[in-house]
């Protein structure tokens, strides 16, 4: 199975059409998947917010198209379909590396149902958490220092247990690395190993 999050198994199961209305779709938001109806750039912060919350758990899809109650196949019309197609990667990365910290990984596609096109937007697991917003943006639609987390079929501030799974992660890999280094110290013999730091030379 391909690791690609387009991949043809990922995207059948996001377009999972429903046998009761051929127009809608089976899938439901949740902690990996959430519908907007259309894409606009005057909405970024709200995007980024999420974004930056699925980073915080395992992932996910942003799918722009499709209606949130029901969730009926309306598709991209013109003008959002281009402002999506025209996104930007560097202007995007900007606008992320500006308001969070560490860096959010996404990538976008564009899929065909029905002779409807939708975007999507995935944002990969961080390799580094929690991921942290560091400048506010849009009123209160992003605010410094906060970090958020997708829960079910929606985006919040992370909650005490999450954030401690987190800070645990965290530690376990710390250590894990802790006992790599020493194993390896081990091996060369203490007399004949030596620190070199890979941030200052």
């Amino acid at each position: 199975m391909s690791d690609s999050p387009f991949s043809q198994a990922a995207l059948n199961e996001i377009f999972k059409l429903s046998p009761r209305s051929p127009d809608c779709v089976n899938s439901r938001e949740s902690s990996s998947l959430e519908f907007k109806e259309s894409f606009s750039w005057v909405n970024v912060a709200d995007y980024t917010r999420t974004c930056a919350a699925f980073a915080n758990a395992k992932g996910g899809y942003i799918v722009f198209g499709i209606k949130n109650r029901p969730h009926k196949l309306i598709g991209l019309r013109e003008k959002a379909l281009n402002a999506f197609e025209g996104i930007d990667p560097e202007k995007v990365s900007e606008f992320f590396n500006q308001h969070f910290a560490p860096e959010i990984r996404w990538d976008i596609h564009v899929h065909e149902v029905a002779g409807k096109q939708f975007g999507l937007l995935y944002v990969h697991e961080a390799g580094e958490k929690p991921v942290v917003c560091t400048a506010e943006a849009a009123g209160e639609k992003l605010r410094e220092g906060d970090i958020y987390y997708r829960y079910r079929g929606r985006t919040g501030r992370i909650k005490y247990p999450e954030l401690r799974a987190i800070m645990d992660a965290r530690r376990t890999e710390e250590q894990r690395l802790w006992l790599k280094h020493l194993a390896r110290i081990a091996r060369v013999g203490v007399r004949e190993a030596g620190i070199f730091d890979l941030a200052t030379g």
